[in-house]
């Protein structure tokens, strides 16, 4: 799997739907992306024609395996587990560092609907349309992995014998609030509104009420990233 980049990246994905969760307070700013190292902004011929940018690059997915889907059908033993790229079981828990995160709205369709919902980047526009919506995120990340045993041919960036893979973990309802809930908080805290400052724990966390029971992540802290690592970020992102 080649080594791709968070740059300027494509956020139209259309997760499935869950019960909305209450807006956040707090409004982020990230500064503007350099271009992919290597990726030319215009091509031309007769191969490639028009504008690109690593935007247009596939970006590896990490999912938590749910009690029920296509891939814990496959492999019940992945339930509860953090998966990356839909292939790769990196257990319970993951180590990374948050890159970006991408807010915006989701139509909030009955459970079993088989439409599609619709998304919104802005609230006044679902409002405009009439449109009940929830709140969403994709937290573009560096998950941590083993150097001795990577999950990708190529590691985006290697620091002391471990490589640090791009992932895009969307959250909403339980996960969204107990993810972006406390990254907001802590980028308006610690992190001194630098989200590529600390470094975190993520771990696969079981709810339960009378009727089911599902998994959500949860954050611990593990303090300021390395210096080298914070370097690397701002080299390779611009951010």
């Amino acid at each position: 799997m080649a080594t791709v980049s968070f740059n300027k990246l494509n956020p139209q994905m259309k997760p499935a739907k869950t019960e909305p969760v209450q807006e956040s307070l707090y409004k982020m700013e990230v500064a503007a992306p350099r271009p992919a190292a290597g990726l030319p902004t215009k091509f031309s011929g007769q191969q490639l024609e028009g504008e690109f940018s690593s935007r247009d690059m596939r970006i590896p997915r990490l999912q938590l395996g749910a009690k029920s889907g296509k891939l814990t059908d496959e492999h019940p033993e992945w339930i509860g587990h953090f998966i990356y790229d839909g292939a790769h079981n990196l257990g319970k828990s993951v180590t990374m560092v948050v890159v970006k995160i991408r807010k915006y709205y989701e139509e909030n369709l009955e459970f079993g609907s088989d439409e599609i919902p619709r998304r919104f980047d802005k609230k006044e526009q679902a409002d405009a349309e009439g449109c009940a919506v929830r709140d969403v995120a994709d937290v573009d990340m560096l998950v941590e992995v083993p150097d001795s045993d990577p999950v990708s041919d190529q590691g985006l960036i290697h620091l002391d014998k471990k490589a640090y893979l791009p992932a895009r973990y969307t959250v909403r309802s339980t996960a969204y609030g107990n993810l972006v809930g406390i990254l907001l908080k802590d980028w308006a805290g610690w992190l001194a509104q630098d989200l590529s400052s600390g470094i975190y724990t993520m771990s696969s966390e079981k709810r339960a009420n009378s009727m089911n029971s599902w998994f959500v992540p949860a954050l611990k802290t593990g303090g300021k990233i390395p210096a080298k690592l914070r370097a690397e970020i701002t080299d390779k992102f611009g951010v």
